[in-house]
């Protein structure tokens, strides 16, 4: 039995999978297993991985039920005390499995581990490195403190997370009704069971490409949000740790609705949204946020050309690598 199963969803990513392969094999800590789950790819992603010959390679074929399906059939698939996933288009650091293994050796307190990214632009390297904005070194974060994070920001990175299999059996694994942001919801319901790990060292990379899944799903956070949401503050035994940040939690997804879905495509809504997390935190009116907001708000009132003109200046002058995120 494996002591780590490395799970790579995939759907029709014959360019990148095989890079994401290698990052795995060339790990210093080698007693792994990697599960790859076809998520029903159309391309040759098929005859790429069954190419390797290494015996720690397994691939699993699926009609097509999108990325939460495919993790869920990985898990089930596994037998190893610990699980990592990776998505196909990302690349582990070679110490990566060998870290947050030790970690993991070292705490039995904690459920998992997660760290630091860095940002990869393909045909550009990497230009920066995502890290926790809560923690400047490694560190135990409690459940209740992890949870509070993450109704800020989602500072676990899902190519840097390591856990105890029987943890993530236990939690039932991931949506799988849902098509983005279902590593977020999955996450916050860990983080409400048990404490975690970060490690304050890149173990990853993370690959932007103009044709990845959070780029086409965007819309889809308006209905994963409020199951983040409800799985907080509808949670008798848990909301109370929490509510006295309720307002501004539900403030933060308001507006980042505003930036990341409706915005854009509809800007009737995007208005809507302006107005309610204003409404459940007036607060930030006091706050930097407010400049984006009204930045939003008469930006949604302009013609849709000009607007989108605005915008593209606006990116190649502040944003010349970096696909938005």
């Amino acid at each position: 039995m494996p002591r780590v199963s490395v799970i790579i969803p995939t759907y029709n990513r014959a360019e990148y999978i095989g890079d994401t392969i290698d990052s795995v094999l060339r790990q210093t800590f080698t007693d792994f297993e990697i599960i790859v789950v076809d998520d029903g790819s159309t391309d040759n992603t098929r005859e790429i991985v069954n190419g390797y010959t290494d015996p720690r390679i397994r691939y699993i074929y699926q009609e097509n039920s999108g990325v939460s399906t495919a993790r869920n059939n990985g898990i089930n698939s596994s037998d190893s005390e610990y699980i990592a996933f990776l998505d196909s288009d990302d690349m582990y650091l070679e110490d990566m499995l060998e870290k947050s293994v030790r970690i993991l050796d070292e705490h039995p307190e904690v459920g998992y581990s997660y760290g630091q990214s860095n940002i990869m632009r393909d045909g550009f390297g990497v230009y920066r490195t995502r890290i926790s904005p809560f923690h400047s070194h490694s560190t135990v974060v409690g459940s209740v403190e992890q949870v509070r994070e993450l109704l800020f920001h989602s500072p676990i990175t899902t190519c840097t997370f390591t856990g105890r299999r029987h943890l993530i059996a236990e939690l039932g694994g991931f949506h799988p009704d849902l098509w983005t942001c279902q590593d977020y919801h999955y996450f916050v319901k860990l983080a409400k069971r048990c404490s975690g790990y970060y490690i304050a060292e890149p173990l990853a990379i993370i690959r932007f490409h103009d044709i990845q899944l959070h780029n086409q799903m965007r819309h889809g956070r308006e209905r994963a949000f409020p199951m983040i949401l409800s799985e907080v503050f509808d949670d008798p035994d848990f909301a109370p740790h929490c509510e006295d940040i309720r307002g501004k939690a539900y403030c933060y997804f308001y507006r980042t609705w505003i930036l990341h879905s409706a915005y854009g495509m509809n800007n009737k809504l995007a208005r809507q949204y302006l107005r309610k997390a204003v409404k459940y935190y007036p607060g930030i009116i006091l706050t930097r946020h407010i400049f984006v907001i009204v930045y939003k708000y008469l930006a949604s009132l302009l013609p849709n050309k000009l607007r989108l003109l605005l915008l593209s200046i606006k990116r190649r002058i502040f944003y010349p690598l970096e696909n938005q995120e």
